[in-house]
């Protein structure tokens, strides 16, 4: 078996690079442009409309990732996302509200056409080498991270007093650009894929169940960090500042995740215990911020501040996660499969968030993850005895 990452592979993550990179660019200046295009009407149309953008992208890649599987297939289903994405930045160039609206609309069905069926394409060529998806998806979200750090330069051009029409159109064309790498592909086969299903149905509801638990537990991490940030920027007795912070993730990020990709693309073990160790990180995070109340002082604030930083860490441990999910998705629905994937947690982060006094009691915290942390342990215990009667019956 081939331990090389295949180049085209790679030329998709070009792709996805400058669709990140516009799409980041754009979200840094939405609030600004509202506030310039509505005066002092801006916080009702912000609250009413523009908040569902990203819920509204989620949404979109169910029926994206269905019309990739079934009808279009992922390539033209990709090409055809990136399209809308332009063409609604280039409506957005216009200063008028209609305009604003109906780009928004067109921006967030073009980004749920585009994601899901990238990524389904992307992993088809890992389906035959499982061994190699890890580092795969490492360097997705590393190619997504990279471009949320660059995007919001671009999107910054406000600031040398560049018109609202320039940089939109700007914007518009980084999302054309991404068509090209997507455009030269072909449609990749996948008859030869071998995915690394398990055997017995008892051991795939362990299996589902453990990895629904981690997400579980990752959604409200999403919403907690965003807590864990305004704790730490806000309050001038922490350890850091707002810039080091910011620094140390992204560096952090960067540094991690290649060293990840480097030992697991060399590296025969399975996802287990890669996965064990995202729970781990996860776990112990989420215990050291619940230990201790919203209003800490002292030495508590640097408790909280290495929880931020194990959060950082256990997330990138997430890749495995979803490598898992991919090998034991239908290989012809795989655009979809990823797509409901995003969108279950898209709607427990939307249930926490509705329900801030659950993620601000310190109590119910830490209850709740003793209970998910021992449901969680109890199905990587049984996974782990399934993988070793695998091993021994291959």
């Amino acid at each position: 078996m081939s331990r090389k990452h295949p180049l085209s592979a790679f030329q998709l993550l070009v792709s996805l690079f400058l669709q990140v990179m516009a799409y980041y660019g754009f979200r840094s200046i939405l609030f600004l442009y509202v506030i310039d295009l509505f005066a002092n009407n801006y916080r009702e149309i912000i609250m009413g409309k523009i908040a569902w953008l990203s819920g509204g992208i989620v949404l979109a890649g169910v029926l994206g990732g269905y019309v990739g599987d079934r009808f279009a297939g992922h390539r033209r289903a990709s090409l055809a996302g990136l399209l809308l994405q332009a063409a609604g930045l280039f409506l957005m160039a216009v200063p008028r509200p209609e305009f604003l609206f109906a780009g928004l609309a067109i921006i967030a069905l073009g980004a749920g056409f585009y994601r899901p069926n990238l990524l389904a394409q992307y992993a088809k060529h890992y389906l035959a080498h499982p061994r190699l998806l890890d580092a795969a998806v490492v360097l997705w979200f590393l190619t997504i991270d990279l471009g949320g750090f660059f995007g919001p330069m671009v999107g910054k051009l406000y600031r040398i007093e560049v018109a609202w029409p320039y940089i939109f159109s700007l914007l518009g064309f980084l999302m054309l650009l991404a068509a090209v790498p997507v455009y030269e592909l072909k449609n990749i086969a996948i008859t030869n894929a071998i995915p690394d299903k398990t055997s017995r149905r008892w051991e795939k509801l362990i299996l589902v169940a453990v990895l629904v638990l981690i997400f579980d537990v990752f959604a409200y991490y999403g919403m907690r960090m965003l807590d864990i940030k305004l704790d730490l920027h806000i309050n001038h007795e922490t350890m850091f500042d707002e810039f080091m912070v910011k620094a140390i993730e992204f560096s952090g990020w960067i540094v991690i995740s290649f060293y990840l990709f480097y030992r697991w693309s060399r590296s025969k073990k399975s996802s287990f215990e890669r996965v064990v160790w995202a729970f781990v990180l996860g776990a112990m995070a989420l215990g050291l911020y619940g230990m201790f109340p919203a209003t800490s002082a002292g030495h508590q604030k640097i408790f909280k501040e290495i929880s931020y930083f194990l959060l950082m860490f256990s997330s990138i441990f997430m890749a495995p996660v979803w490598s898992v999910v991919i090998r034991q998705a239908p290989p012809k629905h795989l655009a979809l499969w990823v797509s409901l994937l995003s969108l279950y947690q898209w709607l427990i982060g939307y249930f926490i968030f509705l329900f801030p006094d659950f993620r601000n009691d310190s109590k119910t915290l830490f209850l709740a993850g003793f209970v998910l942390f021992f449901l969680t342990a109890a199905g990587l215990y049984y996974w782990a005895r399934s993988e070793k009667k695998t091993a021994a019956a291959n």
